[in-house]
C-alpha cells in the first residue's frame, strides 16, 4: 500500500507543478530570509571577535586607567613589578590612513611573540630587517595584507596618517599576510607618536596565571584596574545583541508567513483529492497512512524549499552582511567584515525552521484529509463546507489570544525574549481573525452588490472569495500579516525619527561646532578662551567624553558645561527637586536608567583616580545617541575627580549679529597657529548627517520587509491559482452559457482586488497594534528607548494600496489563464 500511495502522490504533484512550485518558492524565500540574517549576525560576531583577538593578542588580563592613560613613568615601575609574567603597554587609537579608518596598535614589539604568537616572528615578514625598522624608525608601520592592497600601498612606500586634528607621513615598512586586517602596527614609541600620546599609553596588555590574579589586582595603585581581556569582547557582543535580536525576530515574520503559503497549498491539494482520498480510504488505507501521505508531500516540499532557500540565503547574505557592519559601524563601532561566514548550525537551523513550519501547517489538512469519512471526502465541497466552519471558532481563539497577550503586555518586565513571544501572541491572534473577517466582508460587498444592482463580475467574485475561505482566508491572512508588518515597523521608524529630531533641537545648542578629527584627541589648551574673545561669539559650552568604571563595568561619562539660560540643554524625564547639575550630582540618560534600573535619587559609584566617588542621579535625561546608555557631568565638578580632561568639543553661540564667516576665519586662524587641523560644523550639518545615519540603520529593516511581502505575494498567487483550477468547471459553465473571457478575466481580477482590499484594510489595525508594541515594549526592552508614537498617514494609505496592488498582480496570471481557456477543455475536467 505505501509504495502506491507514494507513487500516486508523485503523480498528483507532477500534474499540478506550479502549485508545488509555488510552495517551494515561498518556503524557500523565507529561509532564505532566516539564514541570509543568521549568516551576517554570525558574520559581524565573528569579525568582532577576530578584532578583539588580534588587539588583546595572547593577553589575559589589561590594566586599565580611571583617567587619560597611564604615565609613561608609572607603566615603567608597573612593568618592573610584573616582570615574572609577559607585559607590554599598548597604544590602541583610531586614525585615518591614507583616508581609511584603521586602528594604530603600538606594543613593545620586543615582547610580541609573547602576547601576539607568531606574527611577527623573522619567517612572517618577507625581509626580517623590517623588524628592526620597526623599532628604530618614527613612523614605521606594518599593515595586513587586504588593507595593503586596498590602499594600493607596497614596503617602502610614504604613506598619510591623521589623527586628532594632526597630519604626519608614516612608512609602509611590511605587510603581514594573516593577523592584521583593519590594524596597523607599530613600536610603542612610534605609536607615541603617531597618535599624540607623548609620555602616556592607555593600557598595559599582560600574562597571568590564575593564581596571580588576585594579587596582582590588590597591588594596583589608585585609579588602576586590572580587567580580564575577554570582558571587551563579551561587552562588544553584549552592545550588538539587541540590534541582532531585533533583524532575526524580523527574518522569522517572513517565514511565518511561508508557512501559510504550505497551509494554503496542502489544503488546496486535499480539496483537490478528496474524491481520491475517499477512493483509497474506501479501499482499506487508514486514516494514520492518508495523514501520513500528506505530511510526506509537504517534508519533501519543504526540504527542496529549504535547499533552495540556502542557496538564496548565501547570496543574500553577502550584501546583507555588509549593511549589518555598516549599521554596527554607524551605532557602536568600526566594523570590517570582509567575509561572510557559512556557519553549518545557521544552515541546519534554517533547514530546521523550514521543516517545522511547514509540518506544522500541513497537520491541520492532513488530519483533515483523515478524518473525514470515505462518503463524504468523495462530495465535492465536503471539505469547503468543513472549511467554513472553521472561521468563527478559529477567530473566537484568536481574539483569546491577541487580549492574552495584550494584558500580558501591560505587566512590568524586562526580558526581551518574553517581549517578542508577547508581540507573537498579538499578531497571530489577530491573523487568526483576518479568516472570519474576510469572509464576513465579502459576503456583505455580495449581498450590498446584489442590492444595488452592481455588476455581475463584482457580485460573483465576492461570492466565490466568502465561499472559498479555506484558500482566500489563509492568503489574505500572510498578505494581512507581510503588510501589517510594513505598517507596523513604518510606525515605528516615524516615532523614532520624530523623536530623534526633537532631541536632537534639545542636544544641539550652539550654531557651530569645534573638534578635531578623532573623538578621543583633545582640542587645544586656550581655544575656549581664545574663541570666546572673538567677534561675534557669545559664548562657548565645553564638552569631553570619556570612559569611566563603575562597579557594573565601564561607563561613557560625557562631561561638559552646564546649559546657559538662554539654552534647551538635555530632555529631561525625571529630575529630584531643585537643581539637577548640582554639587554631588550626575545625570545618567534614559537607557543607562533602564539597563540599570536607576531613578532620581539613586547612588552610582565611579573610580576616580583619588578612589570610588558616589553621585546622587539628579535626574534622567533623553539621549538616542547610545543604547548602552550615558553619564553626564558638569565640566567644573568633574576637573575636582580627574586632572587634565582637557575639552573634546565646543558648542559655539553666535550673538545676534555674529558673522558665521568671520567665525570660520578665526577658527582656521587658530587651527593654524596650534598647528592642527580643527573641524568647524554648523549644527544643521550635524542634524543632517545624523538623519543619514538613522536612514542607513533601517535600511537593512525596509530589505526584511520587501523580503516578507514578496513572500505574501507569492501566497496569494498560490491561493488565486488554486481558486482558479478547482472552479475550472464552474469557469467553463459560465463561459458556454454566454460569459465572456474578457468578463470571466475581470472577475478573477475583481476576486484578487477584494482580496487585497480586504486584507490591506484588516492590515492597518494590526500594523498600529504591532507599531505600538515594537515601541512600548521591544524597543524599551532592547535599547531602553521611549518615544511618542507617531501614525504617517503614508502608512495608512500605502498598506491597503500597496496589499491591492500586490493582490491584483497576483490575480493576473490566473486570470488570463481562465481567461483563454476554451470551455470545452474545462467542461472535460483533468
Amino acid at each position: 500500500m505505501i509504495p502506491l500511495l507514494a507513487r500516486i502522490s508523485l503523480r498528483q504533484l507532477s500534474r499540478q507543478p506550479w502549485q508545488s512550485a509555488l510552495a517551494v518558492l515561498g518556503i524557500a524565500l523565507g529561509v532564505a530570509v532566516v539564514v541570509a540574517v543568521g549568516l551576517a549576525n554570525d558574520s559581524a560576531r565573528r569579525a568582532i571577535a577576530l578584532s578583539v583577538e588580534q588587539l588583546d593578542g595572547r593577553a589575559s588580563h589589561r590594566i586599565e586607567p580611571s583617567g587619560a592613560g597611564i604615565a609613561d613613568a608609572e607603566a615603567a615601575r608597573l612593568l618592573q613589578a610584573l616582570a615574572p609574567y609577559p607585559a607590554t603597554p599598548v597604544i590602541e587609537q583610531p586614525l585615518r590612513l591614507e583616508g581609511a579608518g584603521l586602528t594604530l596598535l603600538g606594543i613593545d614589539l620586543l615582547q610580541a611573540d609573547a602576547l601576539r604568537g607568531n606574527a611577527l616572528a623573522a619567517e612572517a615578514l618577507p625581509d626580517p630587517a623590517q623588524l628592526a625598522d620597526l623599532l628604530t624608525e618614527p613612523g614605521a608601520l606594518l599593515l595586513g595584507a587586504t588593507d595593503a592592497r586596498r590602499l594600493g600601498a607596497r614596503p617602502g612606500d610614504r604613506l598619510s596618517v591623521r589623527h586628532g586634528g594632526r597630519t604626519h607621513q608614516a612608512r609602509l615598512v611590511g605587510v603581514i599576510e594573516q593577523g592584521l586586517d583593519g590594524i596597523a602596527l607599530a613600536d610603542l614609541g612610534s605609536a607615541q607618536w603617531l597618535a599624540g600620546r607623548d609620555g602616556v599609553v592607555d593600557r598595559i596588555d599582560l600574562v597571568l596565571p590564575p593564581e596571580a590574579v588576585a594579587g596582582v589586582a590588590a597591588a594596583l595603585p589608585p585609579g588602576l584596574r586590572l580587567e580580564a581581556s575577554a570582558q571587551r569582547g563579551a561587552a562588544l557582543h553584549e552592545m550588538t545583541r539587541a540590534f541582532r535580536i531585533n533583524l532575526l525576530a524580523m527574518s522569522l515574520i517572513a517565514l511565518l508567513v511561508g508557512g501559510f503559503i504550505v497551509y494554503s497549498t496542502q489544503t488546496f491539494t486535499v480539496v483537490r483529492r478528496r474524491a481520491l482520498f475517499g477512493t483509497l480510504r474506501a479501499l482499506g488505507a487508514t486514516r494514520a497512512r492518508i495523514a501520513a501521505l500528506v505530511l510526506a508531500e509537504t517534508l519533501a516540499l519543504a526540504l527542496v524549499g529549504a535547499l533552495l532557500g540556502i542557496a538564496l540565503g548565501i547570496l543574500a547574505g553577502r550584501g546583507l552582511v555588509q549593511l549589518v557592519a555598516r549599521t554596527i559601524d554607524d551605532l557602536y563601532f568600526r566594523l570590517e567584515v570582509s567575509t561572510l561566514a557559512l556557519d553549518p548550525a545557521t544552515l541546519l537551523l534554517g533547514a530546521g525552521l523550514a521543516l517545522g513550519v511547514a509540518l506544522l501547517a500541513a497537520l491541520a489538512p492532513a488530519l483533515e484529509a483523515a478524518g473525514v469519512a470515505p462518503r463524504e471526502a468523495m462530495r465535492a465541497q465536503g471539505l469547503e463546507r468543513r472549511a467554513q466552519g472553521w472561521t468563527a471558532p478559529l477567530a473566537r481563539l484568536g481574539a483569546a489570544l491577541a487580549l492574552t497577550g495584550w494584558l500580558a503586555t501591560l505587566l512590568p518586565g524586562e526580558s526581551l525574549a518574553q517581549g517578542f513571544a508577547l508581540l507573537l501572541m498579538v499578531v497571530l491572534g489577530l491573523v487568526l481573525c483576518v479568516p472570519a473577517l474576510l469572509r464576513g466582508a465579502a459576503a456583505a460587498l455580495a449581498g450590498l452588490g446584489a442590492r444595488l444592482g452592481a455588476p455581475l463580475a463584482l457580485v460573483l467574485a465576492a461570492r466565490t472569495v466568502a465561499g472559498s475561505v479555506a484558500r482566500t482566508g489563509i492568503a489574505a491572512a500572510a498578505l494581512a500579516l507581510a503588510v501589517a508588518t510594513s505598517v507596523g515597523v513604518g510606525v515605528m521608524i516615524e516615532s523614532f525619527r520624530h523623536g530623534v529630531i526633537d532631541w536632537l533641537d534639545h542636544t544641539l545648542e550652539g550654531e557651530f561646532y569645534v573638534t578635531t578629527d578623532s573623538r578621543e584627541a583633545p582640542l587645544p589648551r586656550g581655544l575656549d578662551e581664545a574663541l570666546v574673545a572673538t567677534d561675534g561669539v557669545a559664548s562657548v559650552i565645553r564638552a569631553r567624553r570619556m570612559t569611566v568604571t563603575t562597579h557594573e563595568g565601564d561607563a561613557t561619562l560625557l562631561v561638559r558645561d552646564r546649559p546657559t539660560p538662554e539654552a534647551t540643554g538635555p530632555l529631561l524625564l525625571a529630575r529630584l527637586d531643585g537643581d539637577p547639575w548640582a554639587a554631588g550630582r550626575i545625570l545618567v540618560s534614559e537607557p543607562y536608567a533602564h539597563h540599570h534600573r536607576l531613578a532620581p535619587g539613586d547612588r552610582i559609584e565611579l573610580a576616580t583616580p583619588a578612589g570610588w566617588r558616589r553621585f546622587s542621579v539628579g535626574a534622567v535625561f533623553r539621549d538616542y545617541g547610545s543604547d548602552r546608555g550615558l553619564l553626564m557631568l558638569p565640566y567644573r565638578e568633574a576637573r575636582a575627580h580627574w586632572e587634565g580632561i582637557g575639552i573634546g568639543s565646543l558648542a559655539l553661540r553666535l550673538a545676534p549679529d555674529g558673522d558665521p564667516q568671520r567665525v570660520r576665519e578665526r577658527v582656521q586662524a587658530l587651527a593654524e597657529s596650534h598647528d592642527r587641523t580643527l573641524l568647524l560644523t554648523a549644527s544643521g550639518e550635524i542634524r543632517t548627517l545624523t538623519l543619514e545615519i538613522f536612514d542607513r540603520t533601517f535600511a537593512i529593516t525596509e530589505v526584511l520587509r520587501l523580503l516578507a511581502l514578496a513572500v505574501a505575494f507569492v501566497g496569494v498567487l498560490s491561493a488565486l491559482l488554486a481558486l482558479q483550477l478547482e472552479r475550472r468547471r464552474t469557469h467553463a459553465l459560465l463561459r458556454a452559457t454566454g460569459m465572456s473571457g474578457r468578463a470571466l478575466a475581470l472577475t478573477l481580477l475583481a476576486q484578487g482586488s477584494i482580496l487585497g482590499l480586504v486584507a490591506g484594510l484588516l492590515a492597518i489595525p494590526l500594523g498600529l497594534v504591532m507599531g505600538e508594541l515594537l515601541i512600548r515594549i521591544i524597543n524599551v526592552r532592547a535599547f531602553g528607548w521611549s518615544m511618542a508614537l507617531q501614525i504617517p498617514p503614508q502608512a495608512l494609505l500605502s498598506g491597503p494600496l500597496l496589499a491591492w496592488c500586490a493582490a491584483l498582480a497576483a490575480a493576473l496570471p490566473p486570470a488570463l489563464r481562465a481567461g483563454r481557456e476554451p470551455p470545452a477543455r474545462g467542461l472535460r475536467g483533468d
